[in-house]
């Protein structure tokens, strides 16, 4: 698409841009857009993941509120993407807020839905609980039985 436009700049020149002002502004705009809005995601796919390599590793679940919405935080990060070896037993530790009675449950599913893998007792208040799960060959969700939609992260399995 950006080499497209590019080819759309030259013709623009060619023609003479003044008559096609408009265009060329709104088109430079567009790739500037593009580039930056490319990079950016780019970016944030891979900072907002965690490769846990070695699974004798606890994977820390803490809920968190963030402007009013709860989320999970791992190792400073909202709700990150996991990358966990294939086949390989994880141990996970739930946190709750301290002060806080609002429940929290840690939920681990195949990411297409199904029958869930593991599950946390409920913690509220200060509370932790911790649970195991046997990573598969397929992708994994997490989520808050409570917070479904501001508390999840997918899980992949790295090859």
């Amino acid at each position: 698409m950006t080499s497209c436009l590019l080819d759309t700049f030259y013709l623009l020149a060619v023609m003479g841009y003044q008559e096609n002002f408009p265009i060329f502004l709104t088109l430079s705009v567009i790739l500037v857009f593009l580039t930056l809005g490319v990079y950016n995601l780019n970016t944030f796919a891979q900072e907002n993941s965690i490769t846990f390599k070695d699974s004798a590793i606890p994977i820390e679940f803490k809920a968190d509120k963030v402007n009013e919405t709860y989320v999970w935080t791992i190792e400073n990060m909202s709700n990150p993407d996991l990358i966990l070896s294939q086949d390989s037993k994880y141990k996970a530790v739930v946190f709750s807020i301290k002060s806080d009675q609002t429940e929290h449950e840690l939920i681990i599913e195949p990411f297409e839905g199904g029958k869930k893998i593991a599950k946390s007792s409920e913690v509220k208040n200060g509370e932790e609980d911790e649970l195991s799960f046997t990573t598969e060959n397929k992708q994994l969700k997490y989520y808050c039985e409570y917070h479904p939609t501001t508390m999840i992260g997918t899980i992949k399995i790295a090859e």
